[in-house]
């Protein structure tokens, strides 16, 4: 819990970006000083940016609101290579949406300059999204070509693809990019995924250079690579090169995928032999997570390349500070992951956490476990300086929180602003300069007592810079100190001190919460608290169960909130206004993951929108829920749905509902006014909902394990199977689940013949077998379909990691030591090749 909690004024900007070394102006991101003059052609009006020349040279001499339009593909429609000096100003108001296209603000191929420019705001961010895997989403543009320069650009963006996502561009096309001194704050979801740049598949060469910059965006990957700055696709074919260097970055944001390498600040790098790799004078404070059990995660590298590299790739004078967790298979690296000695990494002179390794298959030289992160921090400040000047140095916060910075974020600043108790700020960024004189430091004291299950606590606020501070003053039952800054939850008491306490204004709703075992609520007292809380947080459910609820789990989920692998069965829900058991409702613009959740045996009882997971998406930016289960849930309101109540602004991938609506407008999955989004789902109702999505499923499917081979197949899953006669999360996991069955099964999983082996799955599809250990790769090899007796190639990015196969009408799944691979062509195929050797069929 946050004993001791500042709030100062400018707090939440104390480790922004305050102006750079060298060349750079003395200012934050998008802002320039006072005696700053633009050069070029000035630009008033959304026409006269529209209208801009190519390769000519601009100002904005205003901020430009282009709230009036969504855009497709792009804003400024040519392939920009001159220059805009943002002089300070902002584009609002951004909504681009390639539909089966590439996305950003000016079209692909961008190859100019931007300096000083600020996209969207804190509270009114841009959007960019791309529909369709193969397409690429960037806030500035889809792909960088030659020569493209980015620096003092400061971005508020939720960027979103089907395929490659980036802050500011999800493809470097070839040649050389530098972004120097930018920021970005927002959401990227993607695959791959990354705060600033992404690398496709392809050819060519490209020299990519990032420095003193801050990503805060929270990225998430599905099965392909994430970072906090740059991310590959896993399956580079080894003929692009690529030169990478990250000087002086400081990552912020979560940054989370489901298979293969997330790393703090780089994901997967390139796999060429030629390519080389910088990283130094880097810091990680966000949290890593790998949620798949083929992936990695490290503090600053994720992954290496699986080719013996002739260039150089070196981790130096780096910190992470930040969790690294895999929550399937718990092997993590606190700094840096490769696959093979062979692949060469050098990690030197860098420190984490203690607890989880350093790193694997690395050169390590000085490589520091340390107790805790404030020892983190310490020994960071103790690295020498670099060549140019680039160092840690140490910071106290006012709350007694030790922090390392870089040297970069306390160079010159603008104007300041002293108040009478000695804080200085800066005016032009808000960061902290220097700390108040205690002496005339002056609080007021306000005493706020428990509310319900939460800890009293006193509040002081300082009459001169307003900095608060919240101290807990009595300790309630229930009260859990966080390990590693993670809440670990073994009791109901203990979830309903955490409500409580969000309730009460002593969290701020972004904790990590982690569910260690069963909770019934059954036997507690839950009564209805006053106020509206909002968790933005991210909440494991370890796949337990929580039993006997009568209220919402949270009132409102806030943007970047993430529940995943919780079961909720036994519960009765009510409230005034929209239910549901997760949730009553989406915040305002947020964008929100539900994943692998299960509602069974319960009941939520609403005035206006009931739905089993959450009450009403209307007003979120998206909703995204992915297998999900429910079943035998009765859901009573003016409006109802079987996930979400009323479900605008939702996307629904793997879900299946068995449920009874009470309403008068329903629908299967939601009732919606606007378009939602439905892939792979299916539903019964005994009643016809009155808006239906996805198929229609049999009742007896629930009960016999169909519908938890389908959730767990699309959704690569392995939790769900049949439990007490329903569907739903399996508290040991489910191995394999047979045709016409009650039972969840843990054995008769498939292997591999040898090394390799295929099945071909009821519907076609082409599923490759292979041992984990093995001597085949699957990522290295030239993988054939045989077809008509020729062969066809299957490039391996056309494969789809999986667990699950149906064939001859009874449903399998891989041995624990074995990997599945799918894909489907669009002839029946008669056997399969690897290497150009025909393999066995099992």
């Amino acid at each position: 819990m946050r004993k001791m909690i500042c709030m100062m004024l400018a707090v939440s900007s104390l480790f922004s970006l305050l102006g750079g070394a060298g060349a750079f102006a003395s200012s934050a991101p998008g802002r320039v000083p006072a005696e700053h003059q633009p050069t070029g052609k000035a630009v008033k009006t959304v026409e006269e940016f529209l209208s801009m020349d190519p390769e000519g040279d601009y100002y904005l001499a205003n901020d430009l609101d282009f709230s009036d339009k969504v855009y497709s593909k792009s804003i400024y429609p040519g392939v920009f290579k001159g220059r805009l000096d943002g002089n300070g100003h902002a584009l609002t108001g951004v909504t681009v949406k390639g539909a089966n296209a590439d996305a950003g603000i000016f079209a692909s191929g961008f190859a100019g300059t931007i300096e000083n420019l600020t996209v969207g705001s804190a509270d009114r961010r841009a959007s960019v999204t791309a529909t369709g895997g193969s397409f690429g989403a960037g806030a500035i543009a889809a792909s960088f070509d030659d020569g493209a320069v980015l620096r003092g650009v400061m971005l508020f963006a939720d960027v979103k693809s089907g395929g490659r996502a980036a802050g500011i561009t999800a493809e470097i096309k070839s040649g050389s990019v530098r972004i120097e001194r930018c920021e970005t704050s927002g959401s990227v979801t993607g695959n791959p995924a990354a705060g600033f740049v992404c690398l496709p598949n392809g050819t060519g060469s490209s020299k990519i250079a990032i420095s003193d910059s801050i990503n805060r965006a929270n990225v998430t990957a599905g099965n392909l690579s994430a970072g906090g700055f740059f991310a590959v696709a896993a399956s580079v074919d080894g003929k692009r090169r690529c030169d990478l260097s990250v000087r002086g970055c400081i990552n912020f944001g979560s940054v989370s995928g489901s298979d293969w390498r997330v790393g703090g600040i780089v994901g997967e790098f390139c796999e060429s032999s030629f390519s080389t790799l910088l990283v130094e004078y880097c810091c990680n404070i966000g949290a890593v997570t790998m949620t798949g059990g083929g992936g990695f995660a490290a503090g600053i590298v994720g992954g290496m390349a699986y080719q013996a590299p002739s260039g150089e790739r070196t981790v130096r004078y780096c910190y992470n500070a930040g969790t690294v967790r895999n929550t399937v298979t718990g092997v993590s690296y606190g700094v840096a992951y490769a696959s093979f000695r062979s692949d060469k990494i050098t990690v030197e002179h860098c420190a984490y956490p203690a607890g989880i390794a350093g790193s694997a298959n690395a050169a390590a030289k000085d490589l520091s476990a340390l107790s805790d992160r404030k020892s983190v921090y310490g020994i960071a400040a103790g690295y020498p300086a670099s060549e140019d000047g680039l160092y840690f140095c140490d910071i106290r916060a006012d709350a007694g929180e030790e922090r390392s910075l870089l040297s970069w974020q306390l160079s010159a600043h603008g104007a300041q602003t002293v108040y009478p108790c000695g804080r200085t700020v800066c005016a032009d960024c808000g960061a902290v300069l220097s700390a108040p004189d205690a002496e005339h430091h002056t609080f007021e004291e306000q005493k706020r007592p428990p509310l319900g299950r939460s800890d009293g606590y006193t509040e002081k606020s300082c009459v001169f810079c307003g900095e608060k501070i919240i101290a807990a003053d009595t300790k309630s039952e229930g009260h859990t100190d966080p390990v590693d800054g993670v809440y670990r939850f073994s009791t109901a008491e203990q979830f309903l001190w955490f409500r409580d306490c969000l309730k009460a204004g002593i969290f701020n709703g972004e904790e990590h919460i982690e569910i260690l075992s069963d909770l019934d609520f059954s036997t507690l007292s839950d009564p209805e608290t006053p106020g509206e809380a909002v968790f933005s947080g991210q909440l494991d459910g370890g796949a337990h169960c929580l039993k006997g609820l009568s209220r919402p789990l949270f009132d409102v989920l806030g943007d970047g909130a993430v529940i995943s692998r919780l079961a909720l069965a036994d519960f009765s829900v009510a409230s005034d206004g929209d239910c549901g058991a997760i949730s009553r409702r989406i915040g305002k613009g947020a964008f929100v993951k539900l994943t692998e959740i299960s509602l069974c045996a319960g009941s939520v009882t609403a005035s206006d929108a009931a739905g089993a997971a959450v009450g009403s998406s209307g007003e979120a930016m998206e909703l995204t829920v992915r297998s999900c289960s429910v079943d035998g849930v009765v859901l009573s309101g003016k409006t109802g749905g079987g996930v979400v109540g009323s479900g605008d602004c939702s996307v629904f991938e793997n879900c299946y509902v068995n449920a009874e609506i009470k309403a008068e407008k329903c629908g299967s999955l939601a009732y919606h006014t606007k378009k939602i989004v439905c892939k792979n789902c299916g539903w019964h109702m005994d009643q016809t909902p009155g808006k239906t999505d996805g198929k229609k499923t049999a009742k007896e499917a629930f009960s016999s394990g169909e519908a938890a081979y389908l959730i767990n197949s699309c959704g690569r899953s392995a939790l769900f199977g049949v439990e007490n006669g329903r569907t739903a999360i399996a508290k040991k996991g489910v191995v394999m689940v047979r045709d016409g069955q009650t039972k969840v099964y843990t054995g008769d999983t498939i292997g591999a013949k040898e090394d390799l082996s295929y099945m071909i799955a009821d519907d076609g599809t082409v599923v490759f077998v292979v041992k984990k250990n093995g001597s085949v790769r699957l990522v290295d090899s030239e993988i054939s379909l045989i077809v008509g007796g020729a062969e066809k190639p299957v490039l391996f990015s056309e494969l789809t990691l999986c667990r699950y196969i149906k064939s001859g009408g009874k449903y399998y799944a891989a041995a624990e030591d074995c990997a599945l691979y799918a894909v489907k062509p669009q002839e029946n195929a008669q056997g399969a090749a690897v290497n150009g050797k025909e393999i066995p069929r099992i």
